[in-house]
């Protein structure tokens, strides 16, 4: 829930064309709490790809 939130936020800062220093400071969390979804989120997406290959592999 909170990473779909900081990806939102990410997301409204890029098709505004706003910085994501604004969007942290609007929201009132720091950009190290972005960093830290944002890095939680992509090791989260990269071990669903690993799985899928795993099991692509093993159902081959």
């Amino acid at each position: 829930m909170f990473i779909e939130a900081i990806t939102a936020l990410s997301d409204a800062a890029q098709t505004a064309n706003i910085s994501i220093e604004t969007v942290a400071h609007a929201a009132n969390i720091s950009i190290e709490t972005i960093a830290r979804a944002a890095n939680i989120s992509i090791e989260t997406s990269n071990i669903s790809i690993e799985v899928e290959d795993a099991l692509r592999k093993f159902s081959a």
